[in-house]
Parts: structure tokens; sequence; C-alpha cells
């Protein structure tokens, strides 16, 4: 069984994301299993929107505490992700996302970068993040990993 990271932006508090209602629901059905690292558990929560709080409330996160092997971490991922170095607190909140991905063996499921509007970011590096052990998808390759596990 899978157990997958959610970031920020895949809370889906109002249900408009149609691969995360159906990851949402295969973990729902026992399929996979769906946990947030704790700073995006955070930033979800953070805010005045009580949709978005309320979804948050039904996740657990995992936090991990900042070694010496944690902090080397950082430094490599912020390379790939932010080669001139992370510019402000979400950029760094990123890194602690990836660095905890890396840490526990999760993959993350995101929609951050590897578009128009935001070139690079997380996506736009998962096949340098994977060669250090960071695996990063969509919502929709997360529902067919799990699909293809023969479970569905």
């Amino acid at each position: 069984m899978y157990t997958f990271f959610l970031d920020t932006n895949r809370i889906n508090a109002k249900q408009g994301c149609v691969h995360m209602n159906e990851l949402e629901q295969l973990a729902a059905d026992g399929f996979c299993e769906l946990l947030m690292p704790m700073v995006s558990w955070d930033e979800a929560e953070a805010g005045t929107d009580i949709k978005r709080k309320s979804k948050t409330w039904n996740y657990y996160f995992i936090g991990i505490t900042h070694t010496e092997d944690q902090e080397y971490w950082y430094k490599v991922i912020e390379n790939i992700v932010f080669p001139d170095g992370a510019k402000n607190q979400n950029e760094k909140n990123d890194i602690w996302i990836l660095v905890t991905a890396r840490e526990m063996n999760y993959p993350l499921v995101t929609n951050d970068g590897d578009s128009k509007s935001q070139r690079g970011g997380i996506l736009g590096n998962r096949q340098h993040l994977k060669e250090i052990g960071v695996d990063v998808l969509r919502d929709y390759e997360a529902v067919a990993l799990v699909k293809t596990e023969g479970n569905t």
C-alpha cells in the first residue's frame, strides 16, 4: 500500500480537483494513505479559510528534527530547486517539505512548478530530485500508481 505526502496545494478544500477527489476516495477505501509533512500542514492550516482549515485537520502530519544530516539535504535540495537560494519563507518551506519527503521515503503529491507561469519549481526539477531519493508526483500519477498496484 502506498503512503503519499500531500503538499499544501493539494488540500482540495472545495473538492474542485477531480484527481484529488479520486485519491482521497482511494485513501478512504483503504487503498492508500495520505499524510502531510508538518510544514505543509502548518501552511494549509494557517489563515482564515475555515473549509481549508477543516480539511487540513483531517490529515495526520509528520515532522522531522533538523539534524546536521537534514541541514545537508536542505542545502542539496535548495541547490536543485532554487539554485539562486530560497528567497522567501514559502521557498524555504518547500525545501523542508522535500527534505521530509526524502527522510520518510514517501512520494510528494504536488502541483508546484513545471508550468508556463512557474518554470522549474518542484515538479520541474523532479528528475534531479528523484536522483537524490525524492519522488514527486502529480495527483493523477498517484491515482494511477494506486490503481496499478492491483488493489482496485
